[in-house]
């Protein structure tokens, strides 16, 4: 086999350990995967520890789906705000080439999502393919145009960072999300 084959098969059952590990903990806070925010700033997941998390993936550019979470999002804050319930919403996207800290500032405005509970956050390639994995979202690139085929997918983590609930689909009620 080619050194490079090795280096590839080496490489993904590192992965694939790191991960099992974290799915075994129940916490995606386990996991090393570090991330920059709409503010430039570098933090890691276990930042929001302690606290309920509504958390998805999108990108910036994306015409279809993600205006649809983003909104499904805002409906949650409502009902939250509502029932006085307190929790944090973080946004990852699913490119890190496209998506940098000032673009996502930008669509944060442009979203109207700029209360102080909502954090955007762009990682690397790898860290965002392992965050997809924990969660269960399945992505891809498409080659030729850049865009992003992705499940739509809103998890609730409780404060150890464990998945409680979770919303397939634009098109699942947030009734019992909380």
């Amino acid at each position: 086999m080619k050194r490079a084959q090795w280096n590839w098969i080496g490489g993904l059952a590192a992965l694939v350990f790191a991960v099992g590990t974290t799915v075994a903990s129940g916490s995606i806070y386990q996991a090393p995967l570090t991330w920059r925010t709409d503010a430039g700033e570098s933090v890691r997941l276990d930042r929001w520890q302690g606290k309920p998390v509504v958390l998805t993936m999108v990108f910036t550019s994306c015409q279809a789906t993600c205006p649809r979470t983003m909104a499904k999002l805002g409906e949650i804050q409502a009902q939250f705000d509502r029932e006085k319930i307190a929790a944090e919403f973080v946004i990852v996207s699913f490119d890190p080439i496209r998506d940098t800290p000032e673009r996502l500032a930008w669509y944060r405005r442009e979203t109207n999502h700029t209360q102080s509970n909502w954090t955007f956050l762009v990682g690397s390639e790898e860290d965002t393919r392992t965050l997809a994995m924990l969660l269960g979202i399945k992505y891809s690139r498409n080659p030729t145009s850049g865009d992003i085929m992705h499940d739509n997918k809103i998890v609730l983590l409780n404060g150890a960072g464990e998945i409680t609930k979770e919303l397939l689909g634009l098109d699942a009620s947030i009734e019992d999300f909380r």
